[in-house]
């Protein structure tokens, strides 16, 4: 592929591979609403992420608290971006923001990016309309799909659902409930015959919203994340960019 190329992935900066002369575009959310957006977005391509198709929130809030879910931990994978967010070829900005103020967004992404990007999109009111229309989540969510990917799984049930989460009557020592002993990375977690299988796939937008968390935690589910969330980001400009959105005051 002719430069510049552009790669997407979900990997921590320490997996990622790395040039000082690429750009890496981060964007983070807060974990509350994260988890439920990855729990639906897992749903919708349980397949190749292994998860079952009858999954509940609950089971599935427990493999994400626990870092058992693709891509790992979500605060180790955060936090290993947040250490270079200074860095010249960095560009970490917060879903939140974005969310708030999608021009700000968009003029400082292009400004970092080609600086001749963002002069012609500062100048022409119509492009910069154009491009603020096209990124606009009903947009995203109206007129974006993804289907007929041909997809590797493995552990599939008789409806040729991968199961990620095991069931109690199939722990065998050293396992848990949601998952097999070992990293969540390990090849042996999900070990199994591989095939094939064509699946089609909603689209991936579904609400977008700051906040939707809120209908979808219990009381217990919160406090224990609120834990964690508390030890590892306060004193962070995480804390200080998300604390409204949680209704943290200090």
């Amino acid at each position: 592929m002719a430069p510049p190329r552009l790669i997407k992935h979900h990997l921590t900066f320490t997996a990622s591979p790395y040039h000082p002369d690429a750009k890496y575009v981060v964007i983070v959310r807060n974990p509350f609403d994260c988890v439920v957006s990855f729990y639906h977005h897992s749903l919708e391509d349980r397949v190749n992420l292994r998860m079952r198709a009858d999954t509940t929130f609950d089971e599935f809030f427990e493999d994400f608290m626990d870092g058992y879910v693709m891509f790992g931990h979500y605060f180790e994978h955060v936090l290993s971006w947040y250490a270079r967010r200074n860095d010249p070829n960095v560009f970490f900005f917060y879903y939140e923001n974005f969310k708030s103020d999608p021009k700000k967004t968009v003029l400082a992404l292009a400004k970092f990016v080609d600086a001749s990007i963002w002069e012609k999109i500062r100048t022409d009111n119509a492009l910069l309309s154009s491009v603020l229309e096209r990124i606009s989540f009903d947009n995203l969510r109206s007129g974006v799909v993804i289907d007929g990917d041909l997809l590797q799984h493995t552990d599939c049930d008789e409806e040729g659902h991968a199961s990620r989460n095991k069931g109690a009557d199939n722990v065998s020592a050293g396992e848990g409930t949601h998952g097999t002993e070992g990293s969540p990375d390990d090849p042996a977690r999900n070990s199994g015959d591989s095939e094939e299988e064509i699946v089609a796939l909603k689209n991936f937008f579904r609400r977008g919203q700051v906040g939707d968390w809120k209908s979808y935690f219990k009381p217990e589910q919160e406090r224990r994340l609120r834990d964690v969330y508390e030890k590892r980001m306060r004193g962070t400009e995480m804390w200080d960019v998300w604390k409204d959105y949680l209704g943290y005051h200090d």
